[in-house]
């Protein structure tokens, strides 16, 4: 029986040794080193940001999947931090820069803040007047800041996810918009409603672009991009039908493509109609859009020939000042304005037909009629001869057979249209969109 209690006494000695062992432990766990851990995360993100001698490339989504914008972002160890940006949302396409405040707070995990007013950064997360405006963030849970040239963060409220990386410290921050530039010049600008082919996994699909979105034509979920210096980012990428993931692009040498550079992911955007076919449907999407011809960029051939133009109306006290090609209800109407030498006003002769496509996938205007300032017009050219005057203006200059190729970069924008004569390549004019 002594042996029994004894027994029974080391076993509850052993027990509340135990107990007191674990609840030794609780606070170690779940109460001080917590506490500690976060502190210690908020100190090493503030000295990571504050470390990169020339800021951070801060790619920025408002919401997922939703087009992106690059912001440069300087944090300094005094609390302030200077953003730059420059996009048509918020700075209009000027560069921009605003300093503000910012710090690292502890909310379920270390929080970048900018935490007073930032003329750049605010911008996208001002609720404006329909109380949501572009629907973004000023405060940021830091995911993984392991490395110190990135880190991976998530919009608070928006819950997007962003990159930030340290940016090169010989990189000026006006230059680096200016690459962008020269890029989008290449590719985007004014490129809205282009259809590109993208090719990937031995399948070929049409995309159309506008305003940093990519759309197969066969979906109705678009994927949001940032343009960079050298390419884009998607925000989440495609999947291909192998499975692969492709996210990041690149322009290819001769500017004909943008190539996927992930590792292992062959996939790509090409031109996926002629410049021909584009500058057909262009005019065919809707009434509001147009063609002006550039009179400044012409070969020689086609020079020549609007020159004897230009002095056979000089002659009859008529300037020409442009022309403007629209569709309009199924009729191209081509707007040739001009201007007397007696008056200061500008006047419009308009000249009806169509832009059609050949068999051998060029254009051509196929005149039907004119109104009466455009037969004017036409007896000007020709000493009242309208017939003469017609063909000479009309049929032998935008009545030809014209192919069509991006005038600027690669083959990838259709903004600025050089139409040529396949039989004289120095026979051509460029047409911008309108």
């Amino acid at each position: 029986m002594k042996n029994k209690v004894i027994y029974r006494g080391a076993l509850l000695l052993l027990a509340g040794s135990l107990f007191a062992s674990c609840t030794r432990e609780v606070p170690d766990i779940f109460d001080v080193p917590g506490a500690q851990r976060l502190q210690e995360a908020m100190n090493e993100i503030e000295q990571t940001l504050v470390a990169a001698p020339n800021g951070w490339e801060m790619r920025y989504y408002t919401q997922p999947e939703t087009a992106g914008y690059v912001m440069l972002v300087k944090f300094d160890a005094s609390g302030r931090v200077t953003v730059a940006a420059k996009n048509a949302a918020t700075t209009s396409n000027r560069y921009t820069s605003a300093v503000s405040t910012w710090e690292v707070i502890g909310d379920n995990g270390p929080v970048i803040t900018f935490n007073s007013y930032n003329d750049v950064l605010h911008a996208f997360s001002d609720p404006q007047n329909d109380g949501v405006g572009l629907g973004g963030d000023y405060e940021f849970i830091v995911l993984d800041w392991a490395d110190a040239s990135h880190l991976r963060l998530k919009g608070k409220k928006a819950e997007a996810y962003i990159d930030m990386y340290a940016l090169d410290p010989a990189q000026d921050w006006e230059d680096y918009y200016a690459k962008i530039d020269a890029f989008n010049t290449i590719v985007f600008t004014n490129n809205d409603g282009a259809v590109f082919d993208f090719v990937a996994a031995g399948t070929t699909r049409e995309v159309e672009y506008a305003q940093n979105m990519f759309q197969f034509t066969d979906e109705t979920v678009p994927f949001g991009f940032i343009v960079l210096p050298t390419g884009v980012e998607l925000y989440s990428g495609i999947v291909t039908a192998n499975g692969d993931t492709a996210r990041h692009f690149v322009l290819n040498e001769d500017m004909s493509a943008l190539v996927c550079n992930d590792e292992g992911v062959d996939a790509k955007f090409v031109q996926g109609q002629t410049g021909a076919e584009y500058f057909v449907s262009y005019l065919a999407y809707s009434s509001t859009r147009s063609w002006v011809m550039d009179l400044g960029k012409m070969g020689n051939s086609s020079q020549n020939a609007y020159q004897s133009i230009t002095d056979a109306l000089a002659s009859n006290g008529v300037a020409l000042r442009g022309v403007e090609m629209r569709d309009n209800d199924s009729i191209c109407t081509m707007k040739i304005s001009y201007r007397l030498s007696n008056s200061s006003n500008n006047y419009s002769g308009l000249v009806y037909g169509k832009f059609e496509l050949t068999e051998a996938g060029n254009v051509h205007f196929v005149y039907e009629s004119a109104d009466d300032d455009a037969t004017g017009l036409f007896n000007g050219v020709a000493n009242m001869d309208a017939e003469a005057g017609r063909k000479m203006l009309i049929d032998d200059f935008f009545g030809r057979e014209l192919f069509c190729v991006p005038h600027s970069g690669g083959t990838l924008n259709y903004s600025e249209l050089r139409m040529v004569a396949p039989e004289d390549n120095e026979f051509y004019f460029v047409s911008n969109k309108q």
